[in-house]
């Protein structure tokens, strides 16, 4: 299993240069907390507001096999993050750390994080 936050899921979605390892290390057990969905959205709408073509990315969103955890359980360590990430980021790692499996991210900077005890892998 392997968690993915938002910038991983653009990326992916938008066929970055970083796609293809994205998509080398993603398996068929695939978890994010359900704010992944409002950040993907927000982001390809302001693709459609630039005059890009999002639909594909959508229909590859709504055909992906994730399971989204609610992030409400994991209030009391979203917050334990608060001096070390943003609230948001702390999610991802909450629900990685909650599902025992490494987060996977574009972001080089959440990937320097190291004192959370969640492994973070950045493509």
């Amino acid at each position: 299993m392997i968690a993915v936050d938002a910038s991983a899921m653009i990326e992916l979605l938008q066929r970055g240069s970083s796609a293809p390892r994205i998509e080398a290390l993603l398996d068929d057990d695939i978890v994010a907390p359900d704010l992944l969905v409002p950040e993907v959205l927000h982001t390809l709408q302001r693709f459609e507001r630039s005059g890009r073509d999002v639909e594909p990315a959508l229909a590859v969103l709504l055909e992906a096999a994730i399971e989204f955890a609610p992030v409400w359980p994991h209030i009391e360590r979203v917050w334990e993050l608060r001096h070390t990430v943003s609230p948001c980021d702390a999610c991802y790692l909450a629900v990685a750390e909650a599902y025992g499996c490494p987060l996977l991210t574009s972001d080089e900077r959440l990937g320097r994080v190291t004192d959370t005890g969640v492994p973070v892998i950045v493509a």
